[in-house]
């Protein structure tokens, strides 16, 4: 008889009730409007933590959503990006933290290759990250946004 396995908490864990999406959302929405809604068409995430409120705020702010696939591994799409087709000119990324940065590299790379080299992203807006004296404030030229600063 097959037992059912304890699923393990991950950091995202506490960012999955309805009232932390909310709060990650409004806080989100706050410091997108603070730059100007009208500086980017289109919003891009990956993976599960971009998920979590990328597509809330594409349909919020009427913008165009682009996901990036982190592989095509276990998935019925053959797509390293989806997206409407539309075009993109400046963009914004929503994602949960930057470490190692590779994500964001991941991220400006997809959408160069796969949708268009000149796109231009805008902003980078965090809803987990601890942003403080040591932290960037942007990475390559492009202004990073955290709900979280100490």
């Amino acid at each position: 008889m097959a037992t059912a396995k304890t699923a393990k908490r991950s950091y995202l864990s506490p960012s999955l009730t309805p009232d932390r999406i909310n709060k990650n959302l409004n806080a989100i929405s706050d410091l997108i409007e603070k730059e100007g809604v009208d500086n980017f068409d289109t919003i891009v995430c990956i993976g599960v933590s971009g998920m979590l409120l990328a597509p809330m705020l594409a349909a919020k702010y009427h913008k165009e959503l682009i996901v990036v696939r982190k592989g095509l591994e276990g998935t019925h799409s053959k797509c390293i990006l989806e997206s409407s087709g539309k075009p993109c000119h400046k963009y914004i990324i929503i994602d949960d933290l930057m470490a190692s940065c590779n994500t964001v590299r991941n991220l400006l790379k997809s959408v160069s290759e796969h949708k268009n080299r000149r796109a231009k992203c805008v902003g980078i807006f965090l809803y987990y990250h601890v942003l403080d004296e040591e932290t960037l404030y942007e990475f390559e030229g492009i202004p990073v946004r955290s709900t979280l600063i100490t």
